[in-house]
């Protein structure tokens, strides 16, 4: 009990940034996506010091703030999300001038995926002609492409 409450310890303290990424409006399918995509790629995986399950996601925990950039980088091409960076000094040294800053990278993913109808909001910025007008996913990437749902008005059948 004690050997792995030290090691957990050790982890909580050595990190230096931390990577939380969740879904707003819970898209399960979309972290079950986003945690096969994790799964696949040893490269991302190896620099991970330690993840913990939260209730709309996980935290990541990184030794550098250039691995855990790199790694919201994976998870932004993979799919549409808002990444936001923040910093907080744990201590600081005013004699030499040091100070000691944990990062935290928050990824919140779009909790759309594919096939699912929407209705385009006409403050919504490049969607050109589809503001206003019901919309089917067709496909989610580091961008969402949508297709009008809605019948065209004025065309001849034959």
């Amino acid at each position: 009990f004690y050997s792995s409450f030290f090691n957990l310890f050790a982890i909580i303290n050595l990190f230096f940034s931390l990577v939380q990424f969740g879904s707003d409006g819970g898209g399960r399918r979309g972290l079950l996506i986003m945690e096969l995509a994790i799964a696949r790629n040893a490269e991302m995986r190896k620099h991970i010091l330690q993840v913990q399950t939260k209730k709309s996601g996980f935290d990541f925990y990184f030794a550098s703030l250039d691995k855990a950039r790199h790694f919201a980088q994976f998870l932004a091409k993979a799919a549409p999300m808002r990444i936001k960076t923040s910093q907080t000094m744990v201590s600081e040294d005013r004699r030499n001038n040091t100070a000691n800053v944990k990062h935290t990278i928050s990824c919140d993913m779009v909790p759309l995926c594919r096939d699912d109808l929407i209705v385009v909001e006409k403050q919504a910025k490049g969607v050109g002609r589809l503001t206003g007008r019901l919309c089917l996913v067709l496909k989610t990437s580091s961008v969402l492409h949508l297709v009008d749902a809605s019948p065209v008005r004025g065309s001849d059948l034959t």
